[in-house]
């Protein structure tokens, strides 16, 4: 993930925004987290578009595990109810390799 977030330059908030996306959790539940409302939220992902190439959310995630293989995120210390499993691992075949 951080190779990804690095080679697209992604703020710090939009690589949690797309770790904490990844691990299931709702763009509301986020902007309650982090006590912004779900504008901010949008106007976050409308970056991380512009930065990926890539639109809608779906397409950001195939694109992230294509360019990683796959996904090993921790999610240990995030501090919402609706969190998955401690770790969610996303494995999707490269495609063309």
């Amino acid at each position: 993930m951080c190779v990804y977030a690095d080679r697209y330059r992604l703020s710090e908030r939009e690589r949690s925004l797309l770790v904490q996306a990844v691990s299931g959790v709702s763009d509301k539940l986020i902007a309650d987290e982090w006590a912004c409302s779900r504008d901010t939220i949008a106007t976050y992902w409308k970056r991380i578009f512009v930065k990926t190439g890539c639109r809608p959310q779906r397409d950001v995630f195939a694109h992230l595990v294509r360019f990683v293989g796959s996904v090993d995120l921790e999610t240990e210390g995030m501090d919402v109810d609706a969190q998955p499993a401690s770790r969610t691992r996303i494995r999707v075949p490269k495609i063309g390799t």
